[in-house]
């Protein structure tokens, strides 16, 4: 500019649509005016040196900004006025700036401007002006003053146009608040005020449409919704629940906070709605906003709904606040005279059910009203209550007077008496004891409401009670247990005088307090802690343990510990039973020394079957033993011959060695399996294949069953689980019923002698062990003796054996038990439990 040369500015400024856009402003040196610089402005008009500042300074300021002459037409407009209304500098000059004006507005803006032209007074006034960008009309106030020469006459009008769209858009919103609040207050409907504020928002946002939504029973409801589709809202009532997925307003319930939806064709918590929003097609983009009450907790939504995909301005996010809080406002006041009106009708319901009685006082004593609960509990009638006959001061006996006397400060300082007992007088002179609280209906005191509760019953019940407690006081101290009863934490807070007597305590008072664990011996108190801790969480605590009395006499003891629970179920002290059991103890432990003598006699009659058995195997044994130790001496020979010969064949030698190691290996091995069975040990209890048990056993007997002509034959099933056992025991049940199948087949004549010992399985869990003879058979009377003690069959027998084998199969959890076989002979057979978790 400086150089005389025409310039372009480019300058961004705010409009209401929150764009924004490039503005070109310009200036031209055209000449100059008496020696300095001339300027000429936008209307032609020659501006000299004095005005230069003038002009730049109106040029860059941010509003829009005149000059006019002194007849009011138009001289120069800055560049915001171009830019925003669009028109140029040949538009504006004179009046053409009135093309910019609201058709409403222009009438009363221009009468107002033309009384300020003609009284050269200043100007202000409001109206709206279009802008060329969105075609929208926008709010600005309009100050004009006058630039006088020294004889005061007007030289021209300098203007300003502020922009006011928000405050007057704020006035008009606080004014609809106000509306609002009036509603509210004058108690409105509910779907009405929320409409009003819904049409309220739509009145100051661009092509919004609204709902506010209610929370009821975890979904939400429509409310407020005057422009909404009915078909839409019908579709989607009931189907919007809080929760985190369907929808805007359910996640904004859900969350507590707002949810902005900018296009919900392509968001997916629209999926499950699509079929509504069909019914809602200009339907875009949606808004929802949490309304919050006073303390803090999700009663409803706001909802703003779009044609267009969009996001909130910093403008909209401020109505919402607004209309949330007044929503909430709206909606809480719902909700209180609601529940006013609610609890309104429930204390009429209580007045009018009778359920306790009710009258309404005044302060000289009168009575002014009751209900029929009161009347009844005084035995009065509405007569008498109509008549005057009823007055506080004659319902009171004398010596109730002093109480209530001294509980009057209370009630001038507080306007109320808590609930406490006393009596009336009733209409035939008896007394009825009450239950009774006061209250006032007003500061001065006047009048006043009671409550009044009959206590007959109960202080019959309390009688009753009392007497029941003496009862039980009778019941505890009478009995022979020792009964306590310990606070939550163990210690003692009572015991039975019974108790006190078997513990021989003297004076209570110095165990009172103290922890109950602490005396019983120190090994048992882990337990006693665990029956207290089990009866504390409301189960049953229950041991045995041994606890001297206190002037150390044996006691042993069965104690029980139970909780003491309130009237909500929960404990709160803790009742313990102690039975003394040092009789029961004493013969327990006779009793158990008498089975471990029985055990060790009937261990002394098992080794001794044993060895008769073994007895009977002699011969089988001497054979066993004898063919290996023979085998060694025939071997050792020849190793000598070899040894003399010239020349020495040393894997001969070697071989006949390796025959020497086996023989004796085998005969050490028949020796330990006669020791095993033979020397006497205590029952042990190990995994074992019962397979390997049997062979062991064959491999002793089948010399003898050689002797007797008996054949035997083995069919042991593969893969048997496991069982649990002592190998000796059980081996010598199958060592009896081996011997005893071959003595009951030595007798026969002619016929097959045929010993079959057989294994398998049996469910659930056991494992079948059988031996079967091809002998006489067992007599039908002799089925049921054979397992007798001292019962036999043959002469020299004691008849000890199959009752030992008996035992020793149910000592190990199984059966034994012996029948007959088609066309002859036997078969007993016993079962063995396999090892669990195999």
């Amino acid at each position: 500019m400086a150089n005389g040369e025409p310039s372009q500015v480019e300058e961004r400024d705010l409009t209401s649509t929150e764009e924004r856009r490039p503005h070109l402003g310009g200036a031209a040196l055209l000449g100059h005016l008496n020696g300095a610089p001339k300027k000429v402005n936008g209307a032609g008009e020659a501006v000299g040196p004095g005005d230069k500042q003038l002009f730049d300074i109106i040029e860059t300021i941010p509003v829009m900004a005149w000059t006019m002459l002194p007849d009011g037409s138009n001289a120069f407009a800055n560049r915001r006025w171009a830019e925003y209304c669009g028109l140029s500098a040949q538009d504006t000059v004179g009046s053409g700036w009135q093309a910019a004006i609201h058709p409403g507005d222009a009438e009363q803006y221009l009468h107002k401007s033309r009384e300020s032209l003609a009284t050269g007074e200043p100007f202000e006034g409001e109206a709206r002006f279009r802008c060329a960008a969105d075609g929208e009309y926008r709010w600005f106030l309009g100050r004009a003053v006058p630039l006088r020469d020294d004889q005061g006459n007007i030289l021209r009008w300098y203007k300003i146009l502020t922009d006011i769209e928000d405050r007057k858009r704020a006035e008009a919103l606080l004014a609809g608040e106000n509306r609002i609040l009036e509603m509210v207050a004058k108690g409105e409907s509910l779907p009405y005020i929320l409409d009003c504020l819904c049409l309220l928002v739509e009145e100051h946002t661009r092509d919004a449409l609204t709902a506010i939504l209610l929370v009821e029973d975890g979904r939400l409801r429509h409310v407020g919704k005057p422009s909404l589709p009915p078909a839409y809202v019908e579709a989607v009532e009931g189907k919007i629940a809080v929760g985190p997925k369907v929808g805007s307003c359910g996640p904004a319930a859900y969350f507590a906070r707002q949810v902005i939806v900018s296009d919900i064709t392509t968001d997916p918590s629209f999926d499950e709605l699509r079929d509504a929003v069909r019914l809602f097609p200009s339907l875009r983009a949606v808004w929802s906003t949490p309304i919050m009450s006073s303390e803090g907790k999700v009663i409803g939504t706001f909802a703003m709904y779009y044609s267009e995909p969009r996001s909130p301005s910093p403008r909209d996010q401020e109505i919402i606040e607004q209309i949330t809080h007044l929503a909430g406002v709206a909606i809480q006041r719902a909700h209180l005279d609601r529940d006013l009106t609610v609890r309104e009708a429930k204390i009429r319901r209580l007045v009018d059910a009778n359920i306790i009685g009710i009258f309404i006082w005044e302060v000289e004593g009168g009575i002014l009203e009751a209900n029929d609960a009161f009347l009844r509990i005084m035995g009065y009638d509405r007569e008498d209550l109509a008549a005057g006959r009823l007055r506080c001061t004659e319902l009171m006996p004398q010596e109730w007077l002093e109480g209530d006397v001294q509980r009057g400060p209370e009630y001038v300082r507080t306007g109320r008496l808590h609930p406490f007992e006393k009596e009336f007088f009733r209409k035939d002179g008896s007394r009825v004891p009450v239950l009774i609280g006061l209250a006032d209906f007003e500061e001065s005191g006047r009048q006043g409401v009671a409550f009044v509760l009959d206590l007959t019953e109960r202080k019959r019940a309390e009688d009753e009670l009392r007497a029941s407690e003496e009862l039980k006081r009778r019941i505890i101290e009478s009995s022979r247990d020792c009964i306590k009863v310990l606070d939550l934490d163990g210690n003692l807070l009572f015991m039975s005088s019974g108790g006190q007597r078997l513990l021989e305590i003297d004076n209570i008072q110095t165990y009172l307090n103290a922890c109950w664990v602490d005396f019983w011996q120190p090994e048992d108190r882990p337990k006693i802690s665990e029956a207290i801790a089990a009866a504390r969480a409301g189960g049953i605590g229950k041991f045995q343990a041994f606890c001297p009395s206190a002037k150390g006499a044996p006691r042993w003891w069965d104690v029980i510990t139970t909780p003491i629970c309130n009237a909500d179920g929960h404990p709160e002290q803790l009742l313990s039973v102690s039975r003394d059991i040092t009789e029961s103890k004493q013969a327990e432990a006779e009793a158990h020394e008498g089975e471990r003598r029985y055990r060790e006699v009937q261990m002394e009659l098992a080794h001794a079957n044993r060895v008769a058995a073994m007895g009977q195997l002699t011969a089988s044994i001497a054979h066993e033993v004898k063919q290996p130790i023979a085998a060694t001496v025939a071997n050792a020979r020849a190793a000598l011959r070899f040894l003399d010969a010239p020349t020495v064949d040393l894997d001969e030698v070697r071989q006949i060695l390796n025959d020497m190691l086996k023989d004796g290996n085998r005969a050490g091995e028949v020796v330990s399996r006669i020791q095993d069975l033979i020397k006497k040990a205590p029952p042990r209890r190990d995994r074992l294949n019962i397979n390997e048990a049997i062979r062991e056993l064959l491999e002793l007997t089948r010399s003898a069953a050689v002797k007797n002509s008996v054949s035997i034959h083995a069919e042991l099933a593969n893969g048997l689980p496991i069982v649990h056992g002592d190998r000796v025991q059980l081996q010598q049940v199958l060592l009896n019923l081996i011997i005893n199948a071959i003595e009951a087949m030595s007798g026969l004549g002619e016929g097959p002698r045929e010993l079959l010992v057989s294994s398998g399985t049996i469910e659930p869990g056991g494992v079948l062990v059988r031996v079967r003879d091809s002998g006489p058979g067992l007599e039908p009377s002799m089925r049921d003796r054979v397992f007798e003690s001292f019962y036999t069959t043959k002469p020299s027998g004691l008849g000890l054996g199959l009752s030992i084998c008996r035992s020793i199969v149910e000592a190990h959890g199984g059966r034994l038990w012996a029948s007959p076989t088609d066309p002859q002979g036997a078969v007993f057979q016993f079962t063995i439990p396999v090892v669990e978790g195999r």
